[in-house]
């Protein structure tokens, strides 16, 4: 949600550099279980923002509040 990615827009690998690769797999393999992401086929570091992410990310809270 940092990164303001709207539906359908695209998340690159380098968006989470700072989350270590084995936690990085488990929550990469998550999303796409949950559909809150696709992997383009093409290229194995983006990734997909579907309608589901995007509201799952709105409902927890994760929206960016940048006003303080």
């Amino acid at each position: 949600m940092q990164h303001k990615v709207v539906a359908g827009g695209v998340l690159r690998r380098n968006y989470f550099i700072d989350v270590r690769d084995a936690d990085f797999q488990r929550g990469l393999n998550k999303a796409v279980e949950n559909r809150w992401l696709k992997i383009k086929l093409r290229d194995r570091y983006s990734y997909e923002l579907t309608d589901v992410g995007l509201a799952a990310g709105l409902s927890a809270g994760f929206a960016a509040n940048h006003s303080a």
